[in-house]
């Protein structure tokens, strides 16, 4: 598996190959490679190929305002898009996981998760200040704690029948 990225002079980041992307953490030093290009990246583009987008790979890459995800990704790690700029995503119906806090503090205003998604991880939209619309699937069995808080534009939610948890401070 080999995983390659390129940044356009429009801001575009191209991240191409095949398999899993490696999983980074700011708070031990393990950039993503484009982290020092944070604030030129509006819009990030990911290949046909890859399978799973890392812990924290596009954290506090406040400019982006458009995601493109492809079909043949199945997971996103911890914090992947934590603090991103966008206000709307297709997630793709594939994707199985979505990790703990990886829309936390983004601008989303709408959302629908992925078809077959059984769990909301804990923090997954903590202040997602101007979160209004969510669409649950079906499939769903468990919300983690804070997987809401501080969602103040979330009125009204309707919840799948299968639901067996809702966390502490959802």
């Amino acid at each position: 598996d080999s995983i390659i990225w390129e940044l356009n002079d429009a801001g575009e980041l191209i991240i191409s190959g095949t398999g899993e992307m490696y999983d980074y953490s700011i708070s031990n030093l393990q950039y993503a490679p484009w982290y020092l290009y944070k604030d030129e990246i509006s819009s990030v583009y990911i290949g046909e190929g890859i399978t799973y987008i890392g812990n924290e790979a596009f954290k506090n890459c406040e400019v982006v305002t458009n995601i493109i995800i492809p079909d043949t990704v199945i997971s996103i790690g911890k914090e992947a898009f934590f603090k991103c700029g966008i206000t709307t995503i297709d997630l793709p119906d594939t994707i199985l996981e979505i990790g703990e806090g990886a829309f936390h503090q983004t601008k989303l205003t709408h959302i629908t998760l992925p078809s077959k998604l059984e769990i909301i991880a804990d923090s997954l939209f903590e202040y997602c200040v101007n979160l209004h619309t969510i669409e649950f699937p079906n499939t769903l069995k468990s919300i983690g704690n804070k997987a809401f808080y501080q969602c103040y534009e979330l009125y009204s939610l309707m919840l799948p029948e299968g639901l067996i948890r809702i966390g502490e401070m959802a």
